[in-house]
């Protein structure tokens, strides 16, 4: 950010796709719909915060009912411009970041209890990046609107999803890969 107005951050998982959205459609939204943390984030989750963040996170980030409950974001895609707002989120990010404890519970766990993530309560995950991101923009805002809009530009496709003839066209373009036989 110190050296760019805007950074385009995505994981291995993004599929860039041809349709209506462009990427300058994107760019240019920041300065108007998503203006007021200076974030768009480009997919979504379908459960609440509370549902994949350690409580002891809880320590790091001013909590109450009201934000444990917002809908998680996704740290699987997103865009930020730089302003006074997106800089406090990612500060916030940041310094968590640097406290084990805060990133990394020492009890947490990636695997959530079968059945449980999109009952409202605690689900024993914890989603760390997102998480600190999620409670971040939550300070900045309370209304996931100001910093959430899907786009048809990417799609989601996680390595463990894909079927086995997927992973032979995986082997193929990424030959360095190592896998168990």
């Amino acid at each position: 950010m110190e050296k760019n107005d805007i950074v385009f951050w995505f994981d291995t998982s993004v599929i860039f796709k041809n349709n209506s959205e462009t990427l300058k459609n994107i760019v240019e939204t920041l300065n108007t719909k998503y203006s007021a943390c200076g974030f768009r984030i480009l997919s979504r989750t379908w459960h609440t915060i509370v549902a994949a963040t350690d409580p002891t996170m809880y320590d790091y980030f001013p909590i109450d009912d009201e934000i444990l409950h917002l809908n998680m974001i996704a740290a699987t895609v997103y865009i930020v411009s730089r302003t006074q707002e997106s800089i406090a989120v990612l500060e916030n990010v940041i310094r968590c970041a640097f406290i084990e404890r805060c990133m990394g519970p020492p009890t947490s766990t990636i695997h959530c209890i079968d059945g449980e993530l999109q009952k409202g309560g605690f689900a024993g995950c914890h989603r760390y990046d997102q998480s600190a991101l999620a409670l971040s923009l939550a300070q900045c805002s309370l209304n996931v609107n100001d910093y959430r809009g899907v786009s048809d530009l990417v799609f989601l496709k996680r390595i463990e999803n894909y079927d086995s003839e997927d992973w032979i066209d995986v082997k193929k373009r990424f030959p360095w890969i190592k896998t168990k036989n």
